[in-house]
């Protein structure tokens, strides 16, 4: 079928110039029982296109079908268009016509200019393409047309009763002057094309008509294609109901039947069972009333088509709904809270990273730019890890979550940004440590006090030790040579604090200057908790099976997409009737974007699984 159907069009077309696309229509048109209107300037080849025509088709016993044309004007008579008054008739008193050799008795017609005719010649016509009948006299001939091509440089006239008469022609098409360079001088500069040419071996007969009709009947119009002529039929009422002016957008519920029949007779002649999607940009041609909107319908059907050609961007979601719950399991089972990062600087020392960075004003001209902050030594440092001259006020250090707060020490304003979080590792399951405490030693004064890891010096105003050596000191900064011995000191201290294994003196030598100082103390030692390994199987096996269930999926509709492309390229590109390949180009370049993103969904899985797959005990880490 789709063979013999490409052998005629390419019959048809040959030494056509840019007409293409109208022969091809005019065809599908014909097959399907329908009419077609060509608008278009005088001298673009319309008549040509219906010469052509009925080449494809052949009457009873292979004789060239009969073909009846006709140029309109003000002045046509219904006798040019329906045959003259048959005088022997008139003498019995009965009004009938001589049909022979005009429209009532043609297979194939092209009628010129259709809206210059008269109302009674309109009529008629209406009568004619509706029901395939002519009421001549008393009695009524079926009409034998089978293809009725229209053609006019305008539109019909408003408020002239034309309405219904418009509404007979299923498939209207722009037919314009040649505009392609090379095409055009190959027209005028090259032989004439004949405008006539002999009945087609492949020729479809009237009896093949008659029985494809049951077969294009039972084409199945599947849920994507319903889909897309819902999505075109409910924009083309909202449109109509907000500029109901002129019914610019109103298609009938008559139209509407005539189309779908319209796709299948197309699906029919591609050699397929089912309607697709690349039949439905034919519905372009069908859906606009007027010039001005044929762009605007197009797109509509364009972006109709290549949504439910995306048809897979529902696994898209549906699958980042399922990983975004796997994510939720592996937080909630394998992590607990939030915790901030620290990162070692260039100069040895841990700093949280602030983000985004913050700028920190040393005085009314000059700026840092704050990307770590080091609680210990209160010192800021730039995107390089390397220390910034500006300094933190160590008592002013609080973080709430993921916010950080200090003041600074230069322009004492009060600072706070956001810093780099991380999970933790559930210490139900993995184990955790006990942090060793500062060690305390009671003083024989009755005080309890911390032991130094190394015995403490304290330092003059020119960084030189000083005879000072203490082992022990108490909250109120009483220091000790050892349990017994207090010792003196020159320095005033303001405060201290601990900081993991270490003390934080804030001291001063006098009230102009101040200084940090710190130094390690003796810790209790800390302890591991093993975790609960039984558990920790059983949540892995779960994650396990919820990852392999998410991956089997990703896996068999990455296969169903690379099936839906390789096996609809060609169909899309190949279907005979529709012109416009940048729409299956679109919907193939659609889906595989999607495919495109589904892989990505693949690796957000496997980075999910990577949270927990490789993470080992507390303790195996320290060993």
């Amino acid at each position: 079928m789709k063979k013999d159907i490409a052998s005629i069009l390419k019959q048809l077309c040959d030494g056509l110039v840019e007409k293409d696309e109208a022969m091809r229509l005019a065809l599908l048109t014909a097959i399907a029982g329908e009419s077609i209107f060509f608008l278009g300037l005088p001298g673009t080849a319309k008549s040509m296109v219906s010469r052509r025509l009925r080449s494809a088709f052949k009457g009873k016993d292979n004789q060239p079908v009969r073909y009846f044309e006709y140029l309109m004007n003000q002045f046509s008579t219904p006798d040019e268009l329906f045959g003259p008054v048959s005088l022997k008739s008139l003498e019995n008193d009965e009004y009938k016509r001589i049909v022979k050799g005009y429209l009532p008795d043609a297979e194939v017609a092209f009628l010129d200019e259709i809206w210059k005719a008269s109302p009674a010649i309109q009529n008629t016509l209406l009568t004619i393409i509706n029901e395939k009948k002519f009421h001549n006299g008393n009695s009524v001939v079926e009409v034998p047309l089978k293809a009725l091509i229209s053609a006019s440089n305008e539109l019909p006239a408003e408020n002239q009763g034309l309405e219904a008469l418009w509404d007979r022609f299923l498939v209207r098409l722009m037919v314009n002057p040649v505009k392609e360079k090379s095409a055009f001088l190959k027209l005028v500069c090259g032989h004439p094309v004949k405008a006539d040419i002999e009945t087609l071996a492949e020729a479809i007969s009237m009896e093949d008509l008659q029985e494809w009709k049951s077969k294009i009947n039972d084409v199945v119009v599947p849920q994507d294609v319903q889909n897309a002529i819902d999505f075109i039929h409910a924009k083309m009422w909202k449109l109509h109901e907000e500029k109901p002016k002129n019914n610019l957008y109103y298609i009938s519920d008559r139209r509407w039947m005539k189309i779908v029949r319209l796709l299948k007779t197309s699906a029919f002649l591609n050699g397929r069972t089912e309607v697709d999607l690349m039949d439905c940009s034919l519905i372009s041609n069908c859906i606009w009333n007027s010039n001005d909107v044929i762009d605007e319908v197009s797109q509509i059907v364009n972006n109709a088509i290549i949504y439910e050609g995306a048809e897979f961007a529902t696994f898209v979601d549906s699958i980042g709904s399922k990983i975004q719950e796997f994510n939720r399991f592996v937080d909630k089972n394998f992590f607990e809270e939030f915790r901030p990062i620290m990162y070692e600087m260039k100069d040895g020392s841990k700093a949280y990273k602030i983000i985004p960075p913050v700028e920190i004003l040393l005085n009314k001209i000059n700026s840092i730019s704050a990307c770590y902050l080091s609680p210990r030594y209160g010192y800021y440092y730039d995107q390089n890890q390397d220390r910034l001259d500006s300094k933190v006020k160590n008592e002013s250090f609080r973080i709430e979550k993921s916010t950080i707060e200090w003041k600074d020490d230069s322009s004492e304003t009060e600072c706070s940004a956001k810093i780099e979080m991380e999970l933790q590792k559930s210490s139900k399951l993995f184990g955790y440590w006990i942090e060793g405490n500062p060690k305390m030693v009671k003083m024989l004064d009755g005080k309890d006090a911390y032991e130094f890891e190394t015995l403490y010096t304290e330092k003059d105003y020119h960084n030189r030790p000083t005879p000072l050596k203490a082992k022990y000191f108490s909250k109120d900064l009483t220091f000790y040579r050892n349990k017994n011995v207090s010792c003196n000191t020159r320095s005033r201290f303001k405060f201290f604090s601990i900081q993991k294994n270490c003390v934080v003196f804030r001291w001063s030598y006098s009230m102009y200057s101040d200084d940090t100082c710190s130094h390690p103390i003796k810790m209790t030692p800390r302890q591991f908790v093993k975790g609960h390994e039984e558990q920790l199987g059983k949540i892995k096996t779960s994650a396990k099976f919820q990852y392999d269930n998410i991956d089997e999926e990703i896996e068999m509709v990455l296969s169903l997409i690379q099936d839906y492309i390789d096996s609809h390229k060609a169909q899309y590109m190949g279907n005979l009737f529709t012109s416009d390949e940048s729409v299956a180009d679109s919907i193939l370049r659609e889906v595989s974007h999607i495919k495109e993103e589904i892989e990505n969904k693949k690796v957000e899985l496997d980075r999910v699984r990577d949270k927990y797959i490789n993470l080992k005990s507390n303790d195996e880490e320290q060993e």
